[in-house]
């Protein structure tokens, strides 16, 4: 599971708040969008892939949406589906955590992607529903003290995800061995990485590391190498403005084909889209209140 930790100096501003009701829906989301949305998910179950993991959120669940991030949210019910949401827009940086990486030594707040039915997530959903209420019966009103209570559940949220954290253990062998096989990783996205050479150099089996590596992090090692080349590659396509050809061969992805799919996979959108901007999805209208009932 992902931590969201953000680093801001302005008070959340609310985009939009609404009461969704629909008997169906997908959404993808390109990673172009710098703002959020946290979300109570009140009937039917959501699912949410993110870089290759998925997610499933059970009825009661509080979750947050980064837009920035290439996630894709799949309603798992036909019939009905509910939740309330609201899009917070503010200056921030955001940087991904690993549930069982400390939280950074920095000022900032610490948002996990679900919080799972319980005393905390309940708690969070009476003070959401509660805004979003509000603010549906006084539309004219500021959004001010709204914005001041959102933010009261964003501190929520950040001492629900430390506590939990406390309480997280894994091994530290299998912590030392997930260490040194990104370590091992990282300085090498340029080449092409076998699990054998990665087990040679850390001195241990290739099954042993695999194993160890997924009990740390939720994937494989193969698929972590991916989603990992996957990342170099969209940050050389926006950054340094490369085409995805040559973004490949930074990789060493020789097989373009095999690229494409890689891409599409992992980023949600295929190259060509990636590039543009632009997905099918759908557009919900950025107003204050958007109540909407589809049944």
């Amino acid at each position: 599971m992902y931590c969201g930790f953000l680093q801001f100096d302005s008070i959340p501003e609310i985009g939009f708040a609404h009461h969704f009701i629909a008997p169906e829906y997908q959404n993808d989301y390109t990673g172009h969008q710098k703002n959020f949305e946290v979300v109570c998910n009140t009937t039917g179950e959501i699912q949410i892939e993110l870089y290759g993991r998925v997610y499933r959120i059970r009825e009661g669940s509080i979750f947050i949406i980064f837009r920035e991030l290439p996630i894709r949210l799949t309603a798992l019910n036909s019939d009905n589906n509910e939740h309330y949401t609201i899009q917070l827009e503010m200056d921030y940086e955001l940087s991904l955590q690993r549930d069982d990486q400390p939280p950074p030594d920095q000022e900032g707040i610490l948002l996990p992607l679900v919080i799972p039915p319980g005393k905390e997530a309940e708690e969070i959903r009476k003070e959401l529903t509660s805004i979003i209420l509000k603010m549906e019966r006084e539309s004219e009103q500021s959004t001010f003290g709204a914005s001041l209570r959102v933010l009261g559940i964003l501190q929520k949220m950040d001492a629900y995800a430390r506590n939990h954290r406390k309480g997280l253990h894994y091994s530290p062998a299998f912590e030392k061995i997930s260490r040194q096989v990104k370590r091992y990783i990282e300085d090498r996205l340029g080449e092409k990485i076998t699990l054998k050479e990665i087990a040679e150099a850390i001195g241990k089996t290739p099954n042993y590391i695999n194993y160890s590596f997924q009990q740390v992090n939720g994937l494989t090692i193969a698929r972590y190498i991916a989603r990992e080349k996957v990342l170099k590659m969209a940050e050389q396509m926006q950054r340094m403005g490369k085409s995805f050809e040559e973004a490949c061969a930074e990789v060493a992805l020789t097989d373009i084909s095999y690229g494409y799919r890689l891409f599409k996979q992992y980023m949600g959108v295929t190259p060509g889209e990636y590039r543009k901007g632009r997905i099918a999805t759908k557009k919900f209208p950025q107003s204050t209140i958007d109540r909407r009932k589809n049944r």
